[in-house]
């Protein structure tokens, strides 16, 4: 069952350095730094064009220390 390999074999099933090599092509990176400089710029030109959005925070109401808070007490007990 068991077959017995020549050494061109042998090293076409075992070769002797096994290092992982992942290559990108030099094109391939191009196009990759126009599509993360184009996001970047993008945004610039969005806030350059209408600012930052307003402050969401602003808009809440504080609350008076006579308004309860949280939970009713019963509720509180009961679970």
């Amino acid at each position: 069952m068991f077959t017995h390999f020549t050494k061109e074999e042998k090293a076409v099933h075992d070769p002797p350095d096994r290092r992982a090599f992942i290559a990108v092509k030099s094109y391939m990176m191009v196009i990759f730094g126009i599509i993360i400089l184009g996001v970047i710029a993008t945004a610039w030109i969005q806030y350059l064009l209408t600012g930052l959005p307003a402050d969401p925070s602003l808009s809440i109401s504080s609350t008076k220390a006579s308004e309860p808070t949280g939970f009713p007490l019963w509720l509180n007990l009961s679970h």
